[in-house]
């Protein structure tokens, strides 16, 4: 079989890391045949990678989509506020739609590609949200339990995502994330496939949405007597500060894979230089950031499940712990380490299952995503294990939370969606 070709728009770490890889890893499942992507250096570096001829390397989507079609899919991996118009342009191009997450940074905006795509799409042509944690083995493992009765029946689901206190820093308060005006709350850009795991898990609609949290240590009140503006230039506090960006991108080994992104930032893609001259190498109390460190989800869903997600700045790993308790079981769980515990409480026995799982983005979630859209869209259309329609109500969860942590009240869950339409 020919491999499925693609166009990707925006050739940053997501378009280059994680589906570019994919590509050169599997030129016979995946072939990348044209670029949309605005800084030329990228541009010019994505296009050399792939093999792509000046006459398929576009500045703008624009441009790409208004050209006659040149692949059988698009992957948009462009920042949140522009997810919008490049999907709905590529679906209306012909193209089977790979969208990173969020659909959209606004609830209308999600619903209204909802609704075009319900209405307009062609028999057979996918669109799909990024949803990577449905493809990894861990919570394909954890699903297959719960569908087998393993707990019994399901009762309470606890969910910690530990974002690392490194990766907080890089992204929301150094990074793209670090002002949600200008892209995404924090429980939609990072947790939005979480709330899609956990209505997956629960099997039931969401009822109503609690939520709290707030911005507690990234602040100017925060920040060290004689701090400069870099760390880079000298701080008195270099030694102590666990975000010193010097220490974090240069010496912090788990900060690694992000020193790519900083590089990459970079006209020069030179580590120094970034740290002196882009936002990553900033004293991390002036950002200038308003995200959340910290934020808990409470959710009520129809069926009686009741789930609590947590998200925190303030952990020494990047990983999601797990916690369901049912009538007749516990699973507990790290994603990190692959390790899945089932007690049985009849018996008390407890089964260990560790996944032999690559260490690779979102513990084969990544993969498993790329090789599924592939062979979808290589089969004609095959069904996604997530529909738009489950992204969708994964997106308004998020909205709703965010709506209930800045209202301090509790959001019912109909009568927040009843203004879509839906």
């Amino acid at each position: 079989m020919n491999p499925v070709t693609a166009v990707v728009v925006g050739a940053g770490d997501r378009g280059r890391h994680v589906y570019g890889t994919y590509a050169l890893e599997h030129p016979g499942e995946l072939r990348i045949t044209a670029v949309a992507e605005p800084d030329e250096v990228r541009r010019r570096e994505f296009s050399e990678l792939h093999g792509i001829p000046p006459e398929r390397s576009f500045a703008g989507y624009e441009e790409l989509f208004a050209a006659p079609r040149l692949a059988d899919a698009a992957l948009i991996c462009t920042q949140d506020g522009m997810h919008y118009r490049p999907a709905l342009l590529a679906k209306q191009a012909g193209y089977h739609v790979l969208l990173e997450k969020p659909i959209s940074n606004t609830p209308e905006e999600c619903v209204r590609i909802w609704k075009d795509c319900a209405q307009t799409t062609a028999e057979g042509q996918i669109f799909a949200v990024c949803h990577v944690l449905r493809y990894t083995p861990f919570f394909l493992q954890i699903k297959k339990l719960l569908d087998e009765g393993a707990v019994g029946k399901l009762v309470n689901l606890q969910y910690e995502e530990d974002i690392g206190f490194y990766h907080f820093a890089h992204s929301y308060v150094r990074g793209n994330w670090r002002d949600e005006t200008a892209s995404s709350p924090l429980v939609l850009a990072k947790s939005c496939h979480d709330l899609d795991i956990l209505r997956w898990l629960a099997g039931s609609p969401v009822q109503s949405v609690t939520s709290t949290g707030s911005l507690v240590e990234f602040t100017p009140e925060n920040r060290p007597a004689g701090a400069p503006e870099y760390c880079a230039q000298g701080c008195p506090a270099a030694q102590s500060c666990p975000y010193n960006a010097v220490r974090l991108y240069r010496w912090f080994a788990p900060a690694g894979f992000l020193r790519q992104i900083v590089e990459m930032e970079d006209p020069t893609h030179d580590l120094d230089h970034a740290l002196l001259h882009t936002g990553y190498g900033r004293c991390v109390y002036a950002c200038g950031n308003n995200v959340p460190d910290h934020q808990a989800v409470g959710l009520h869903f129809e069926n009686g499940v009741d789930a609590q997600l947590t998200i925190t700045a303030f952990s020494g790993r990047i990983t999601r712990i797990v916690h369901i308790m049912g009538t007749r079981g516990e699973i507990q769980g790290d994603l990190a380490k692959n390790l899945i515990c089932l007690t049985d409480f009849a018996t008390m026995k407890k089964t260990r299952i560790r996944l032999d799982v690559p260490a690779e983005g979102h513990h084969g979630g990544d993969r498993g995503l790329t090789g599924s859209f592939a062979a979808g869209v290589a089969g004609g259309g095959a069904t996604l294990p997530t529909t738009l329609a489950q992204s969708l109500e994964s997106h308004l969860m998020a909205f709703a939370a965010e709506k209930a942590r800045r209202e301090h009240t509790v959001v019912d869950f109909k009568e927040f969606i009843r203004p879509f339409g839906l």
